[in-house]
């Protein structure tokens, strides 16, 4: 007796001819019906239809899953989707194997018909031999091939496991038992996916319930490895630019400068250069087999650190160590403190803005100007430029600055010739000669070298004059100021108007404590408040008087009595202004000293 409902299929039965047979073939209404209609398929046609198209679908049908007999290969996912590439991997495998099922199960089902029929042929011959009244109630007789009784097709259930071939994914399939087959527990159906290596990312709930539900025939995700996560490399993050960029700037009236290039990068010290963002860490992953997967360390790349140049100390960005301009080659930045200009100030470099020093080895064209918070030092000659230092400004080659030409020091101020210009030092003012221009000096003005001429000029100078000649045959007047400072002078104003404020809170503090001094008793708050006073008050007169002192220094220094002008050769009409004492030179002098002595001008020799 045949344990599947399915009918075999067609032409596989010895009796099949015979049957086919048992229509007349001569019979005229059959044979127009077959012609004129199609005739529908029999179940064995359908199967075998099925079995050359889907043998999954095929075996499952057979072994009663008609669910699952239909025709698309997504029934047999448990996602319901089109398989992707590993799976179809593993689809292909469970196909070979549903053949081979589907051959053992129609092998054993042939061998179980021919033996049914012979068994039936034997029954019938000992029929007509005996009476049928003696063999009522007795059983068939067995199926047997040679002598062996033939049993139905049997298979115990199973599971497929297949590792895709990253082995990061393990997928399983359960055959039902066939027949008499075993089933299997669930810690055997566990202890399988151990034996095929399957020990990682085990998806424990959705194999529980695939058995449970008796999920038969649905490929299932059954296992996930951890996926390798390789590090991140490093990255420099630079906020400046390596290449040098114009950038020009636009006037108030919207016409642009062509002069102001914006060039220059500057920073000052602990400026962020660049930002480092270190590495990633690595994570190893694992696949379903237990197998560490070696993830890639993530590089930190070279700093691009050079002179001046400085980690911070969380090590996270590089930072200027000075005050200076940044600049990128060598595939490093570095911060100078010198800028060098190998050529001309002109409308290749433009106007120069600068924290630190400048040297430029050629000229400084007229329209243009350097700024520093160091020292300038130029090798040629400066027109009408502005120039203006921190420090020192030297000019190797002189300046004729053509009456727009500026000076401004912070420093001392040396030039071979200084003519028709401007200029303002905080130190010593020297040149071999000085004609027709503006010099204030917080120290002293000096032209005792070479032609050491000041001409047609007006000098102001704290501390003196010292030249070899002093105006010319031509008699072009010569203005000279000495013992005066106009930055002594704007910081006496300052202070006095300092200490006129002082003066007068000092006053109204003073008028509270005495207030409160009088009351015979305070609470809390007002002693708080006239001990807050009198500290308020205490450092008031400390700072009143500290002014007061230095007024004083300042008024004595502004006298000018210690100053003087000294010149081998005096020509007229020198004007010389010492404190506020002023008087006129109309005649020409030799190896001469002018000074102040008992409130008057006065010259003598040197």
């Amino acid at each position: 007796m045949k344990i599947f409902s399915t009918p075999r299929r067609m032409g596989d039965s010895k009796n099949s001819k015979n049957k086919q047979n048992d229509v007349p073939p001569s019979s005229p209404d059959i044979t127009e019906n077959v012609a004129a209609d199609t005739p529908e398929e029999s179940p064995a046609e359908i199967y075998e239809a099925l079995r050359q198209e889907m043998p999954m679908a095929a075996l499952a049908q057979k072994l009663g899953f008609s669910e699952l007999s239909g025709k698309s290969v997504s029934d047999f996912f448990l996602h319901g989707s089109n398989p992707n590439d590993d799976e179809s991997d593993f689809w292909d495998i469970l196909v070979e194997k549903a053949n081979i099922l589907l051959r053992e199960i129609e092998a054993a089902e042939d061998r179980l018909s021919d033996a049914e029929e012979k068994a039936l042929e034997t029954e019938n011959e000992g029929e007509e031999k005996v009476p049928a009244t003696e063999n009522d109630g007795e059983e068939k007789v067995p199926a047997t091939e040679n002598g062996i009784e033939v049993q139905p097709f049997s298979c115990d259930m199973h599971l497929e496991v297949f590792v895709s071939r990253d082995q990061l994914k393990a997928f399983g399939f359960i055959f039902p038992p066939i027949g008499s087959g075993q089933s299997l527990s669930l810690e055997q159906i566990k202890t399988a996916v151990a034996k095929e290596g399957v020990v990682f990312g085990i998806n424990d709930e959705l194999l529980e319930k695939t058995f449970n539900d008796k999920l038969f025939f649905k490929v299932f995700p059954l296992a996930e490895g951890k996926h390798v996560c390789n590090g991140a490399d490093g990255q420099i993050i630079e906020l400046y630019a390596r290449d040098k960029q114009i950038n020009l700037s636009v006037r108030d009236d919207e016409t642009v400068n062509f002069k102001n290039l914006n060039w220059l990068q500057k920073v000052q010290r602990g400026d962020v250069i660049c930002n480092i963002i270190p590495p990633v860490p690595a994570e190893d992953g694992m696949n379903v087999r237990g197998v560490v997967i070696k993830a890639i360390e993530g590089k930190m790349p070279k700093l691009p650190i050079g002179k001046n140049v400085v980690e911070n100390e969380d090590h996270t960005a590089l930072v200027a160590a000075v005050d200076g301009q940044l600049s990128f080659s060598g595939g490093i930045f570095k911060v100078e403190q010198l800028l060098q200009i190998d050529g001309d100030i002109d409308n290749s470099v433009g106007n120069l803005d600068v924290i630190g020093s400048v040297t430029v080895k050629g000229n400084v064209l007229e329209g243009f100007s350097i700024k520093a918070t160091g020292d300038i030092r130029v090798s040629g000659s400066v027109a009408g430029a502005t120039l203006t230092a921190g420090g020192n400004i030297h000019i190797i080659g002189g300046m004729n600055g053509n009456f727009k030409g500026k000076l401004d020091a912070g420093g001392t101020v040396s030039s071979k010739y200084l003519e028709n210009c401007y200029v303002s030092s905080s130190g010593t003012v020297k040149a071999e000669s000085i004609i027709n221009s503006t010099v204030i000096s917080s120290d002293k003005v000096i032209a005792s070298t070479g032609r050491g001429a000041i001409i047609g000029s007006t000098i102001t100078s704290f501390k003196g004059v010292e030249a070899k000649v002093i105006g010319n045959e031509r008699n072009l007047p010569t203005k000279m100021t000495v013992g005066s400072d106009p930055r002594l002078s704007e910081e006496m104003r300052i202070l006095k108007k300092e200490v006129e404020e002082l003066t007068r809170k000092s006053d109204e503090y003073e008028k509270n404590i005495q207030f409160l001094m009088k009351a015979e008793k305070l609470d809390d708050v007002h002693q708080q408040l006239l001990n807050k006073l009198k500290l308020d008050y205490s450092i008031m007169k400390m700072n009143l008087s500290k002014k007061t002192n230095r007024i004083q220094v300042l008024e004595n220094e502004l006298q000018g009595e210690a100053c003087h002008i000294i010149a081998s050769q005096i020509f007229p009409p020198l004007i010389v202004t010492i404190g506020t004492v002023t008087q006129q030179f109309l005649t020409e002098s030799r190896m001469s000293r002018i000074y102040k002595s008992e409130g008057e001008i006065v010259m003598g020799s040197k």
